[in-house]
This record gives C-alpha cells, structure tokens and sequence, in this order.
C-alpha cells in the first residue's frame, strides 16, 4: 500500500526526504481525514514524532493534523471511567482536546512529551497499538528517529502493570488504569500476561539488537 510505502520512507530515509513524505501524508489526512482509511496508531505515531521536529514548519503541520486525528479518530470512543455504582462516559469535550494540542505550539521544547502523556491518559486503550507499532518502528528508523520514539513510548509503558501468571489473581480492579480515584479502561490489554509478554519481549529484543 503506498500509504505503508510512504510512512515507512518518513522513518528510514534523511531529513529531507522524510520531510517531504510527512508532508505529504500529513495533507492529505488534513484534507480528507474521515474518509480516508488508515492505520491510526501508525498515524499517531508519527505525527508525536513529527511534532517534536526542530523544523517549525514540520512542528507546526503535526500539530495541524494531530487536531484533525482528534475530531475525526482519536475521541471518537472514549475510555470509561468509574463511579460509585454506575459507569459514565467522560465528559471532556473535544474542544479541551483541540485547545490543549494548540497551547503546545507556545511549549515547543517539551511539546512532543507532552502530547504523548496527554494522548496516553487519553487513550490508554491504544497502549498495546502504541506499543507495538513504536517498538517496530525503532528497529529500521534512523539514529536521529531513535530517540523521540523512545520517548513517545515511555509515557504509554506507564499504563502497563507486569503480571506473574504463576502467581494466585488478585481480587482487586488490576486492569483499570487509576488516576485520582478514577479508572479509566477496564478489560485486557495491561495488567494482564499479554500486556507482560509483549512489554518483556519487545525490549528484550530491541536490547539485544
């Protein structure tokens, strides 16, 4: 698929050429974000990496199309949370997502840091997505790719709980991601021995290589 072809090319090739791919990619997903098909954690993905190029024209068309992921993909499900007895939707509007992904445009420095904890609080439902498709990105990216992905990762690691399947289950919620009293995903994906096997595993290998 060229789309795949194109994305790859913005890992594996030099500054300018990759450049000149996400700029591309990045227009059309900007022109016809609902309609177009794609992967959306790859898409997520290099769009945080993107936003934290010291090229202020790449900068600012990331930022550009991370508030299009967000209106037509990324808050379209939301995570739940839980209250005493019952279970709501949460109740942040779109628009706080919008203006927050804007105000990051006045704190460059720290800007793709902060997208990926907010996105990761956000989302924590894409972790395992996150995961998979950052670490298998690190193995052909460039040095200078390196690095960011390795950062973008961290703040998804976070939501992973390591499981001994050796050991008796808990009675306990152990799948729900808390933050101040409120959880925010319930179900498979961490706290569990898949979550485990996959965060072990993969850097493992990314150690070894």
């Amino acid at each position: 698929m060229v789309i795949d072809y194109v994305t790859d090319r913005c890992y594996t090739k030099s500054v300018r050429f990759s450049d000149r791919c996400f700029t591309a990619l990045a227009k059309i997903f900007i022109e016809v974000a609902n309609d177009y098909p794609c992967d959306i954690t790859a898409v997520l993905t290099l769009t945080m990496l993107n936003v934290g190029s010291p090229r202020m024209h790449i900068h600012e068309l990331a930022l550009r199309l991370m508030v299009v992921l967000c209106k037509g993909h990324l808050i379209d499900t939301q995570p739940t949370t839980a209250t005493t007895g019952s279970t709501e939707q949460l109740a942040q509007p779109v628009t706080d997502d919008v203006a927050y992904i804007l105000s990051l445009a006045s704190s460059y420095s720290k800007s793709q840091m902060l997208l990926s904890e907010y996105m990761a609080r956000r989302r924590p439902d894409l972790t395992i997505a996150m995961f998979s498709e950052v670490t298998t990105r690190v193995l052909t990216a460039t040095s200078s790719c390196r690095s960011s992905l390795l950062m973008i990762l961290l703040p998804w690691v976070y939501n992973i709980e390591l499981i001994d399947s050796s050991l008796p289950k808990s009675n306990g919620n152990d799948n729900n991601y808390y933050d101040n009293g409120h959880a925010f995903l319930k179900g498979s994906g961490w706290g569990s021995v898949q979550a485990t096997e996959l965060i072990l595993n993969n850097l493992f290998y990314l150690t070894v290589t």
